[in-house]
């Protein structure tokens, strides 16, 4: 997550001076939603992917999430909101193939 301020930001129809813009980003994210789910992790203990084995439920694995505001310099006027979102790969686990 990064904020600045003070930024000069054109867009060949608007132009914004003294504005400030937050960004936070994130990437190689892994999402499970469900019953006995859980993360796997390296030696760092940073999470590498899902432990599905028994687990009843959905995930999501290589997925990512970039998110801008850009706002004006004085309170309460105009700001605008960017998001972008990725999922590499989204996975149903512990039902039925018929309810697949």
């Amino acid at each position: 997550m990064t904020k600045q301020s003070g930024l000069t930001i054109a867009d060949g129809t608007i132009s914004l001076t003294n504005a400030s813009l937050l960004t936070v980003e994130l990437s190689s994210v892994y999402l499970f939603v469900g019953l006995n789910g859980a993360f796997t992790r390296d030696a760092d203990n940073i999470v590498t992917g899902l432990d599905t084995t028994q687990a009843v439920g959905f995930g999501v694995s290589g997925a990512s999430l970039d998110l801008a505001i850009v706002s004006e310099a004085t309170p309460g006027t105009r700001s605008w909101t960017g998001v972008a979102a990725h999922v590499g790969l989204m996975s149903v686990y512990g039902l039925r193939r018929a309810l697949r």
